[in-house]
């Protein structure tokens, strides 16, 4: 017998050919030695306060062990991991086969593990859609066995069941059983909650090595708002949500999300009611898209409201790493019949869109970024009123390039008269260039009812010029 107190490195594994992945950190062991005639066998008891391996770390270890010449019974007694707990127990075949590496079984419980550390240890330096913006802590049991040549390539269960929390993301709660075959993770018949949100799927798989996965599901969303965040990163303090993003509605998504390493896509297929975002606002949504890292692209959406309708199409870069703003240009199409005018002024001005009412119909082109778009108006508006005034009716031909939009061509039907336009406006200077021509205006009919309240009457031609 030979009783032992030691302190060392848990790179000892790796020397006694039990490991073959690395593994660092520091050990404190007693150990119990035994040599009789039928056999040597040791016993004991080790901790650490970290141990890092299989890009993981592993804190606050308790462990007992029994090990002889044929295998080694690890019991995990208590460990820290992903904010949460695991215990269970580790096999080792220490027979030696004559083949590489070392057989492995786990059969483990956890429980409050968080799933963004854990999808963080999983796909290191990846920013992945969805379930990347996700919040919960699991619980449940895995069984696994694997050699330590391909610790990848073995085969298990796992039995998720995941609790919602609001600590980095979306809360999300749900049972999730899932096969590990050699390197594949796949589940079937997946099913998932979150405030307002139910989502289910036939299943997906990711293969580990190949770092690439498809996830296919149904959304049922009573509240569209929180998704926002889920697509796209947040906003920045004191910035705007994306102009795109809807911050209220409800409806039906589906879609699938294949990954590629570092990179990923989503298709989706919308069908929503009462939709509010901060360009415009909407009875429903139809249509689809495509995301990735780099776009919003392969976009058509359907628009209706009241007895109007809107058609957009086009792409919308996003911003890179660390960049808060696109490099590439967006380009988008905007087809609109009887829409609120309102809404199509937020593009040549977010503080435009509060001067203007009247139904819209016509065309919209835009190129640039968000905050310095170029682009062209061919529309007519029906009940226009502009700056609290009147108008009655407008047909224009309107440029813009960043701050500055060029009228080249406008008339107003008011009911004072017709009116003919043209122009310019920085919106950044204030600098101002008009021409304006009104054959015939009746002094006694709006806009100038309100402005001279009714005390003078008569026609009047006008030919003007204002800079």
């Amino acid at each position: 017998e030979l009783a032992i107190e030691g302190e060392g490195a848990a790179q000892l594994a790796n020397r006694l050919g039990y490991m073959e992945r690395p593994v660092e950190g520091q050990v404190a062991t007693r150990l119990r030695f035994e040599w009789t005639p039928d056999g040597w066998r040791y016993s004991g008891t080790a901790s650490s306060p970290r141990i890092a391996t299989f890009d993981r770390v592993i804190e606050d270890i308790q462990a007992s062990f029994l090990g002889e010449r044929d295998h080694l019974d690890v019991d995990v007694e208590r460990a820290r991991y992903a904010r949460g707990t695991v215990t269970g127990l580790i096999a080792v075949d220490t027979r030696g086969t004559g083949g590489p590496g070392t057989p492995v079984a786990l059969d483990l419980e956890y429980a409050d593990l968080s799933i963004r550390e854990l999808i963080a240890d999983q796909f290191p330096g990846e920013d992945l859609p969805i379930v990347g913006g996700l919040s919960g802590r699991a619980r449940g049991t895995l069984e696994y066995r694997f050699n330590t040549e391909a610790p990848l390539a073995g085969r298990g269960l796992a039995d998720i069941h995941v609790r919602g929390t609001s600590e980095t993301g979306l809360p999300v709660t749900g049972h999730l059983p899932i096969r590990l075959n050699r390197g594949v993770i796949s589940s079937r018949d997946v099913h998932l909650t979150a405030p307002g949100q139910d989502v289910t799927s036939p299943g997906f798989t990711y293969d580990l090595e190949r770092g690439t996965g498809r996830f296919d599901f149904r959304l049922v969303s009573r509240d569209v708002g929180p998704l926002g965040p889920v697509l796209v990163d947040p906003p920045a303090r004191g910035e705007e949500p994306d102009f795109w993003l809807p911050t209220e509605g409800r409806g039906v998504a589906e879609g699938s999300i294949e990954f590629a390493r570092g990179d990923y896509s989503l298709r989706l297929r919308l069908n929503l009611e009462d939709v509010v975002a901060p360009v415009t606002t909407a009875d429903t949504v139809r249509g689809s898209f495509a995301l990735s890292p780099r776009a919003l692209e392969d976009l058509r959406l359907e628009l209706t409201r009241g007895g109007g309708a809107l058609i957009v199409t086009g792409r919308i870069p996003l911003p890179g790493p660390g960049r808060r703003t696109a490099s590439q240009p967006l380009v988008l199409a905007v087809d609109a019949a009887q829409w609120p005018a309102a809404g199509l002024a937020w593009f040549l001005g977010p503080e435009l869109a509060r001067r203007f009412e009247g139904e819209l119909s016509g065309r919209v082109d835009l190129t640039g970024s968000p905050d310095r778009l170029t682009g062209r108006i061919d529309a007519r508006v029906e009940d226009l009123v502009a700056f609290g005034a009147p108008l009655g009716q407008a047909r224009a031909a309107v440029a813009f390039d960043g701050g500055r939009i060029t009228v080249e061509q406008g008339q107003i039907d008011m009911p004072a008269g017709t009116l003919f336009a043209q122009g310019s406006f920085d919106q950044q200077t204030e600098a101002m260039s008009l021409t304006v021509m009104a054959p015939s205006l009746s002094l006694a009919a709006e806009p100038f009812t309100r402005h001279l309240g009714g005390e003078l009457t008569g026609r009047m031609s006008i030919e003007a010029a204002a800079s």
